[in-house]
């Protein structure tokens, strides 16, 4: 399995203790780091971690075609068609891409409270356009996550929403903390629980090789 913006291991690690092999491939250093020191941890020898974008020739990195090819959130790329290009040509029998549903991890409720503007962007359906005209007729499947997340502190719940929002002012960082202040419930000493008004959503995009 080739696991494309592997990231900590989200996928890579569980799915190792299932296949024969994995590759797991992204750009960050530090992603990369956490998913060895998983692996390690789970005592897991048969990931290959391999540092590289999108953008690069992955041939030169030793990378060879892969029966399944997966990528997970991560196709946020400027030539989205030349990304689907490449992950069809490294399968050998599968595609599995997850992709956003609207407005996917993006809570518009907290752009609202900061004062942005809210411009999610192409979507899924995007992708599945792209590949319809590259001739391939993918399958599409749709996950609904939880509504709720649980966090250990105040700190960690506004650091989980402010990601959202690039380059936070202080004038924003309270209009955040009192968004949070009237979301967030107490459910004991050591977690808070903060509730989306709509759950996110995702699309598993999938296709087998002709």
């Amino acid at each position: 399995m080739l696991d494309i913006g592997s990231g900590p291991g989200t996928l890579a690690i569980p799915l190792a203790k299932q296949v024969r092999a994995v590759t797991a491939v992204d750009f960050s250093e530090k992603m990369l780091a956490e998913l060895n020191n998983h692996a390690q941890a789970e005592k897991l020898a048969n990931i290959t971690s391999v540092q590289a974008s999108w953008e690069d020739d992955w041939q030169n990195f030793g990378i060879i075609p892969h029966d399944i090819v997966i990528a997970s959130r991560s196709l946020s790329v400027n030539d989205l068609k030349a990304a689907l290009e490449k992950l069809n040509h490294w399968a050998k029998q599968k595609v599995f891409i997850g992709d956003r549903v609207g407005s996917g991890p993006f809570d518009p409720d907290i752009f609202a409270a900061v004062g942005r503007e809210f411009r999610p962007g192409p979507d899924y359906i995007f992708t599945v356009n792209l590949l319809y005209q590259m001739g391939i007729n993918a399958h599409v499947d749709f996950i609904t996550a939880s509504r709720s997340k649980t966090y250990k502190s105040r700190e960690e719940a506004f650091e989980a929403c402010a990601w959202m929002i690039n380059n936070v002012t202080e004038e924003e960082r309270g209009r955040l903390e009192a968004f949070l202040d009237d979301r967030l419930i107490r459910k004991n000493d050591s977690s808070w629980e903060l509730t989306r008004r709509q759950p996110p959503q995702w699309a598993l995009i999938w296709w087998s090789k002709q």
